[in-house]
């Protein structure tokens, strides 16, 4: 809808739009919609798809790929620590969680993410890690307050994982 009206709004105007489907945060936008935008803005519209992806790690991109199911994705030789899944109850999940944070700093990293469903599960995850002393920068928030951040190190936590 709001392509439609800037369309129509703007009806002389030329445009630009980019985006990474990929990279959202709800499932509102997929292929098929950005080939709805195409038709929309109509007259030479054209939808190009870049394949690399610059910002993430050789690891990283791997690992996103197969919960995405992609595989046209070009990744860069950038290498990272393989990505961890960790199931554990809810007992051990602080002492494990504080661990991951303690090594993402030993490791040099400045910034350390920790992500998760909501706000309500963040302010509980930030109550159980109150007690965790670092001097560098320690997130805690939803993953969709993180869109546009950039951290050095990011723990995504799932209560859903956790029994």
């Amino acid at each position: 809808m709001q392509y439609y009206l800037i369309k129509e709004y703007y009806n002389q105007a030329k445009f630009t739009i980019l985006g990474d489907p990929n990279q959202a945060i709800t499932n509102m936008v997929n292929y098929d919609s950005m080939e709805k935008v195409k038709d929309i803005m109509g007259g030479k519209s054209k939808l190009l798809k870049l394949q690399t992806t610059y910002r993430s790690s050789y690891e990283i991109t791997k690992f996103c790929n197969s919960i995405l199911n992609l595989n046209n994705v070009n990744m860069i030789n950038r290498h990272s620590d393989e990505v961890k899944i960790i199931n554990t109850d809810k007992i051990k999940v602080v002492n494990i969680l504080k661990q991951l944070i303690e090594d993402s700093f030993k490791s040099g990293f400045d910034s350390v993410a920790v992500l998760c469903e909501n706000k309500e599960e963040a302010l509980i995850i930030k109550e159980l890690l109150k007690d965790l002393k670092t001097t560098k920068k320690l997130y805690i928030l939803p993953v969709y307050s993180s869109k546009g951040l950039e951290f050095d190190s990011v723990i995504v936590y799932d209560e859903n994982l956790s029994k």
